[in-house]
């Protein structure tokens, strides 16, 4: 079996699995889809097909992104979003870098809740660090894109 019909079986499955909720199964396929090294193919693969083209850097990055975004994505549904804004920190396109923000954003509150007893529940005592350095992330953001 060569690697691009590998890796166009391991997308049919990561989707048919996500389909039927089965999330740590998607999560696996993922994982395997990402470590899939395909280099030497030309073949780019999507959920629906595999689409043949001829082979740039360019189009491998863009291979690399949708691999990285998929094992993203996985990541957050399973609600594991430390790892789904370590893989997704790079990703350069509007999806990927909001899945990071948003992870970033919903790790910090999962931390915060967890560390909150109920007795401390006062605006007070609240940690709101992460909303601050998340803050300061999209600032240099925005003014790159201004």
């Amino acid at each position: 079996m060569e690697k691009s019909d590998l890796a166009h079986e391991l997308i049919t499955g990561i989707q048919a699995c996500q389909d039927r909720g089965l999330l740590h199964s998607s999560k696996w396929l993922s994982e395997l889809l990402y470590a899939l090294d395909d280099k030497n193919t030309n073949c780019i693969p999507t959920p629906q097909k595999c689409i043949l083209n001829e082979t740039s850097e360019v189009q491998m990055e863009d291979v690399s992104q949708d691999r990285t975004f998929i094992l993203s994505k996985c990541y957050f549904d399973l609600k594991e979003y430390d790892r789904c804004a370590y893989f997704s920190k790079k990703l350069k396109s509007k999806k990927g870098k909001f899945l990071y923000w948003y992870s970033q954003y919903l790790s910090g509150e999962k931390k915060r809740i967890e560390d909150m007893s109920e007795s401390e529940m006062t605006t007070e005592n609240m940690n709101l660090q992460h909303l601050t350095e998340l803050k300061q992330e999209l600032s240099v953001a925005y003014k790159k894109i201004s």
